[in-house]
């Protein structure tokens, strides 16, 4: 098998183990408009209808590579398969940052606050105005025959 015929199954294998060591957390996407593998999503730019920031490797021509929004600026590594994963989370990390992909510059902080504060009202200042109380509730009974 020449690098040309790489199985989606091996580029996607690749992918995920590239995607673990990212230092920031990312989802993953497959390509569903061509090759079907799986690629690195690095966040939005724009509006909802606006293309994501991508990287990942292509069977076709497997050498690693970051897209910014949807493929106005294409930056392609040296890097392909036999790459030490490592080496290639490290390259797209810093193309990530260098390029202010908005996964790589939100810091952990940020997308928690905007994901509480879609929940609840934030005071400024606060990651929550939501304020978690205990309560001393009975226990739920159980019929006969139900207990766990």
């Amino acid at each position: 098998m020449t690098e040309s015929d790489t199985p989606t199954s091996t580029i996607n294998a690749h992918v995920e183990q590239v995607a673990a060591l990212l230092p920031f957390p990312v989802e993953l996407d497959a390509d569903m408009g061509g090759t079907f593998a799986l690629q690195i999503d690095l966040g939005q730019r724009g509006g909802v209808d606006d293309p994501h920031d991508t990287a990942g490797i292509d069977p076709d021509n497997p050498r690693w590579w970051i897209d910014i929004e949807g493929g106005e600026k294409t930056l392609i590594s040296d890097y392909g398969l036999d790459e030490d994963p490592a080496s290639v989370a490290s390259w797209i990390a810093r193309v990530a940052r260098e390029e202010c992909c908005p996964a790589a510059v939100s810091g952990s902080e940020q997308r928690v606050r905007s994901i509480v504060s879609a929940s609840f009202p934030a005071v400024a200042g606060e990651l929550s105005s939501a304020k978690p109380t205990l309560t001393d509730a009975p226990a739920p009974t159980t019929r006969k025959g139900h207990e766990r």
